[in-house]
């Protein structure tokens, strides 16, 4: 079994505490972190050896003897005080506007979820005229696909009757993803059919935009197309991707901002 530390009586450390006293109240605090060099640097010798002793006797199991005022004090770090000039002067530009903002440079309203979370992008006439989508790209790497305010299927007469996700060879509504490894996930191209979306008596093909894993479609167009005509950009999105990077950066710059779809289809509000 390991050596057990050595235990000294309370009594003890109290008695040699009485006899260092006069040196604690005349003394300045010692430099703990050197060794004592002369031989008459008694007083700081001692001081030391109280340290030790309190040290130990902290290990020691049961009631310690109480700190004495004196040692208290002399044992306590001198508190930092810092100006305020040198902590404001430590603060950067930027750090010290989201800090402090400057109420005039605030927006009117405050962004929405899409605006705080995502990069925004579009692509206009994709395969046809009037096509157009958006694919909401988050930091992590997912994009979220959707129709874009001018697209076609907003200019026809009437509502958005039906969204129906068979298309092709298979139904997109049945993939089911599980697991880490997004297993079963369909792996689809930019021009992949992705979903029917039906007004009236005409439908038109919504295409995946972005190469990479199917991760879902939104069911709840099947049951409410309606979503498309009241929020298409948010709770009507059409489905999540994962594309690879390195298929991002290929077609990331096939697609317009914000401000540049909004200049190019002269809408002020998206």
């Amino acid at each position: 079994m390991p050596a057990r530390p050595p235990q000294l009586h309370s009594s003890v450390v109290t008695a040699v505490t009485a006899q260092l006293l006069p040196f604690l109240s005349r003394s300045p605090s010692p430099d703990w972190s050197r060794r004592p060099t002369a031989a008459n640097d008694r007083e700081e010798e001692l001081l030391l050896l109280l340290l030790l002793l309190h040290r130990i006797d902290s290990r020691r199991p049961g009631p310690r003897a109480p700190l004495m005022a004196e040692e208290a004090v002399s044992m306590e770090a001198p508190p930092l005080h810092k100006p305020s000039s040198l902590r404001e002067a430590a603060l950067d530009d930027e750090t010290r506007a989201l800090v402090a903002a400057d109420a005039a440079d605030l927006p009117a309203s405050p962004p929405s979820a899409v605006e705080a979370n995502f990069a925004r992008y579009f692509i206009a006439d994709f395969l046809n005229p009037g096509y157009d989508q958006y694919v909401y790209r988050h930091p992590n790497g997912l994009c979220v696909v959707g129709l874009a305010p001018a697209h076609v299927v907003f200019k026809e007469e009437g509502v958005i009757t039906a969204v129906d996700f068979n298309v092709g060879k298979s139904d997109r509504s049945e993939m089911k993803v599980t697991g880490k490894r997004k297993r079963n996930a369909q792996h689809l191209q930019e021009n992949s059919a992705l979903c029917k979306v039906c007004v009236n008596d005409k439908s038109f093909i919504v295409r995946c935009c972005v190469k990479g894993s199917l991760l879902e479609i939104n069911e709840r167009l099947i049951k409410q197309p309606d979503l498309l005509n009241t929020a298409a950009d948010r709770e009507g999105y059409i489905a999540i991707f994962q594309p690879k990077p390195a298929d991002w950066l290929k077609i990331k710059d096939k697609f317009l901002s914000y401000e540049d779809y909004k200049n190019l289809r002269g809408i002020f509000t998206v």
